[in-house]
C-alpha cells in the first residue's frame, strides 16, 4: 500500500466512526464515565417524554432582561416528536402575546406545524415533529406584553440533531 492509499484509509475510517457516533447512543469510554451529546443533555435536563419545558424568567421588557432556560434547545430526532412548552411564571406581571413564540422561516409544515400551536397567557406550546434529517435550526420569537402593555421580544433557537 503506498502513502495516499494509508492515508485514505485512516481519514475513511475516522469519517465512518463519526458518522456513526451521530447516530449512537451515549458511549462509555474507558474510565466508566458517559459520553452524551447535546442533545440527550438537553433532553435529559428539559424533556419529560414527550414534553420539554422551556422555563421564562423576566426581570425586564427588554431581550436583555428575558432569559430562557435553555437559549438553544437541542432535541434528538431519533427520539421522535416532542411538545415543546414555553413557560413564564403564573400570575407575574408578563404574559404572551397571540403570537408569543412565533418562529422565524419556517419552510414548511414538517417540523412545526401551526395547527399544533397552543396559546394561553402563561404557557404557549408547539409541536416539534423531528421529520427531518438533523442539523436544521429554527430561530424563533418570544413575544411577551407586561401589565402596562409594552411589548417585550427576544430571538433564541431551537436545534433538531
Amino acid at each position: 500500500m503506498n502513502r495516499n492509499q494509508v492515508l485514505a484509509a485512516v481519514v475513511g475510517t475516522f469519517v465512518l466512526y463519526g458518522l456513526a457516533a451521530c447516530q449512537s447512543p451515549p458511549v462509555k469510554p474507558v474510565d466508566g464515565t458517559t459520553v452524551m451529546s447535546t442533545c440527550d443533555q438537553h433532553q435529559a435536563r428539559h424533556c419529560h417524554g414527550s414534553q420539554c419545558d422551556i422555563e421564562i424568567a423576566v426581570s425586564s421588557c427588554s431581550a436583555a432582561g428575558i432569559t430562557v432556560s435553555v437559549a438553544d434547545l437541542h432535541l434528538c430526532k431519533r427520539d421522535g416528536r416532542k411538545t415543546i412548552n414555553w413557560k413564564l411564571a403564573p400570575g407575574g406581571p408578563y404574559k404572551f402575546r397571540d403570537d408569543g413564540i412565533d418562529f422565524k422561516n419556517l419552510p414548511d409544515t414538517q417540523d412545526f406545524d401551526p395547527a399544533t400551536r397552543a396559546k394561553g397567557p402563561f404557557k404557549y406550546s408547539w409541536d416539534d415533529k423531528l421529520a427531518n434529517g438533523g442539523g436544521r435550526q429554527f430561530e424563533y420569537g418570544i413575544r411577551l406584553v407586561d401589565s402596562s402593555g409594552h411589548h417585550c421580544d427576544k430571538d433564541p433557537r431551537i436545534s433538531n440533531d
